[in-house]
């Protein structure tokens, strides 16, 4: 009997120590597994920040380009108005060149 109370003896501690390796593995396990949802978190918010960086960038460059469209507009406009301006002043000068001082009207 004393030979079945060693055996069941030595199956209680090798049970003991296999179920001691299986609960540090699995805390090792829960461990890793803690620092890698912390990394992805990470990685989630740096990628929530670049993603808002990028669409802040996007936003600033509409802007610049509608600003830039807009005195793109303007300045075209008023190379209209110069040219409606200068037009007359051009033949009158052709006119004055041609005619000398006699002022006559160019139509």
């Amino acid at each position: 009997m004393s030979s079945q109370v060693e055996a069941l003896t030595r199956a209680v501690v090798h049970t003991e120590k296999t179920r001691n390796e299986l609960q540090r593995s699995l805390d090792e396990c829960e461990e890793d597994q803690r620092r890698m949802y912390l990394a992805f978190q990470s990685r989630d918010a740096q990628r929530d920040a670049e993603v808002t960086i990028l669409r802040d960038r996007v936003l600033a460059l509409e802007l610049h380009m509608a600003s830039a469209t807009e005195v793109i507009k303007s300045q075209e406009n008023f190379m209209d108005q110069l040219k409606h301006a200068v037009n007359p002043l051009i033949r009158c000068a052709i006119c004055t060149e041609d005619y000398g001082d006699s002022k006559i009207p160019v139509t």
